[in-house]
């Protein structure tokens, strides 16, 4: 039926097209151009409609991201778009004469949607490796550290700037200006401190413009020399001409333009230093196997970058597919969609988590090497699961970050942002009551106990990481938050039965005598059941997870391991399931 529609729909347009061309070579007007105008509309409407909207084709739009040069920077949108149906996008109509050019002009925009997924190739990988490194473990880890150092000589007036632009990070700001000397090797190290129970988004905008704002004011880069001095390197010992280049990095990071939604050319990965090394090199090579890819909304923002602002006011829904895990933090990159709505109040971002294949693929034990996710499954005592404590930090932090929009520009009613639990949503429902629901409980418990005097509320700002003082409070408002969802006023949304929270009377009555230490541990480690499987229709977890896997290539391969350890990622008999 739906391939008889399609065709029927081609007949028509082919002998309309014919029609009107045959009827603008005459001397005596078209017919067509003779029925009124809202007439012509509901035909022109009915022409570009194609059900299910437009389609972004991931790999028209590989090739066009890698194709940019220094030469020709720009990326083109040709062909990038196609049908739902896998047709070719058909304009001809528009093509007739002027008159028909006009009134169907931004029309096929308006009418459909489009609807974008994430992107990887063979290449687009290895750009999508570069920039994580590049991005998440250079710059914004020597941002944050330098941070610490660059309020040392910020003048006041700079000082009482940031705090009255970033409030809730006042103590924050406080606390660096007085931290001692004894306590530096606390803050230097490349553990993530905040966010303070904030989006992770503010607490990166806040260290970039830390240190931003200071870097003009420090010509001898004072606070540069501090922190490589004392943060255990061998900065003081080094020859003048690698403390200038280690400068000339520093200035690099700090500077840097490009945004966590960014999609760079290849020619400016390739001539950033940050971005080569050995973890880069295995992705050539195939020893890192992951299909690193760039997110829906990355992609979405190079894209109407490139259609341009006149175009781009047509548009009125965009449909971001996050269909699979992405690099660069990928809950904040909608902050890259705002100007575009901002420009267009008309236009509609609806984005899309699947939960399965994305989501809650993550592990937080190894973030910085995603590999090793794997060898870690194939070769240690683990179990191929979801696993139950980073359930409430995965969803967490997507909700913070859809919840932060608002603050940093979205208009109201233009985002909205789902959990996709299909094509099981009776477990994702099952792991929302154990997990999540549990969460929230202990939060508003640990809350509730503090508020009591039954424990005592651990420093804020001792120097650790968040999380390790703070480990079941999530961010401020995060119960609120998750009844919201629940009650559906939020702009955060799910296909599926959230569940309800636990008592939270009886979880104070039964940790009465648990100190804070005790509160942090079991909130790390009291879930029931710890680990989740996957059920049909869907495959098995692990089959999910080898699902981002590229295939062992042809010829001498060595496989991804532990040299220390001897720990070798498996043959293609063992494990490969490509």
């Amino acid at each position: 039926m739906v391939r008889h529609r399609f065709h029927t729909r081609r007949i028509f347009r082919t002998e309309f097209n014919r029609n009107i061309i045959n009827r603008e070579s005459m001397a005596s007007p078209s017919p067509f151009l003779s029925l009124p105008r809202e007439i012509r509309d509901k035909i022109y409407e009915h022409y570009l409609t194609v059900p299910g909207g437009y389609v972004c084709d991931p790999d028209r739009f590989a090739a066009s991201a890698m194709a940019r040069t220094e030469e020709q920077p720009d990326f083109s949108i040709v062909g990038v778009l196609k049908g739902a149906d896998g047709q070719p996008i058909d304009l001809n109509l528009s093509y007739t004469c002027r008159l028909v050019a006009s009134e169907m002009h931004g029309l096929a925009l308006r009418t459909n949607t489009i609807t974008f997924s994430t992107v990887t190739s063979d290449e687009l990988r290895i750009l999508a490796q570069c920039f994580q490194s590049a991005k998440v473990s250079h710059v914004d880890g020597y941002r944050e550290g330098m941070s610490y150092y660059a309020v040392q000589y910020m003048p006041d007036e700079v000082f009482d700037e940031l705090k009255l632009k970033y409030p809730p990070f006042i103590p924050v700001l406080e606390r660096m200006r007085s931290e001692k000397e004894a306590d530096r090797f606390m803050i230097t190290d490349m553990d993530r401190k905040g966010p303070y129970g904030e989006a992770m988004s503010l607490w990166s905008d806040f260290l970039k413009e830390v240190v931003q704002y200071v870097l003009p004011l420090d010509p001898d880069h004072k606070f540069i020399r501090r922190y490589w001095t004392e943060s255990g390197g061998s900065f003081t010992d080094d020859p003048p001409e690698e403390v200038a280049r280690t400068i000339l990095r520093s200035i690099d990071m700090i500077e840097c333009p490009l945004t966590h939604w960014a999609i760079p050319a290849d020619h400016v990965m390739n001539a950033d230093e940050l971005a080569k090394g050995p973890l880069s090199d295995d992705v050539r090579t195939k020893r890192d196997r992951i299909k690193y890819r760039f997110s829906a909304a990355a992609a979405a923002v190079l894209f109407l970058q490139s259609l341009g602002n006149g175009r781009c006011a047509h548009l009125r829904k965009i449909v971001l597919h996050e269909d699979h895990e992405s690099v660069v933090h990928p809950q904040r990159h909608a902050l890259g969609l705002i100007p575009f709505c901002q420009r267009n109040p008309r236009l509609f971002v609806q984005r899309r988590v699947d939960l399965w294949k994305n989501a809650l693929q993550h592990d937080s034990r190894w973030n910085m090497i995603p590999m090793a996710r794997y060898m870690d499954k194939f070769h240690l005592p683990s179990d191929w699961g979801i696993i139950s404590s980073d359930v409430s930090h995965i969803i967490h932090g997507w909700v913070k970050e859809a919840l932060a929009l608002a603050p940093a520009g979205m208009p109201a009613n233009s985002f909205s942002l789902i959990f996709d639990g299909q094509p099981i949503p009776h477990l994702a429902t099952q792991i929302f009551q154990s997990t999540l629901q549990r969460d929230v409980t202990w939060q508003l418990a640990w809350e509730e106990s503090v508020r009591r005097g039954i424990i005592a509320e651990p420093p804020l700002f001792r120097g650790e990481a968040w999380s390790d003082w703070y480990p079941g409070y999530y961010f401020r408002g995060f119960p609120q938050a998750m009844k919201d969802i629940a009650d559906q006023k939020s702009v955060v949304q799910c296909n599926f039965d959230v569940g309800e929270p636990w008592n939270v009377e009886r979880m104070v009555q039964d940790h009465m005598d648990w100190n804070a230490q005790k509160w942090a541990e079991q909130m790390r480690e009291g879930h029931e059941p710890k680990l989740w499987e996957t059920v049909p229709p869907l495959p098995t977890w692990r089959t999910v997870l080898e699902e981002n896997l590229v295939p062992i290539p042809d010829g001498p391969y060595l496989p991804y391991g532990d040299s220390d350890s001897d720990i070798d990622f498996p043959s293609s008999s063992d494990s490969d399931s490509d």
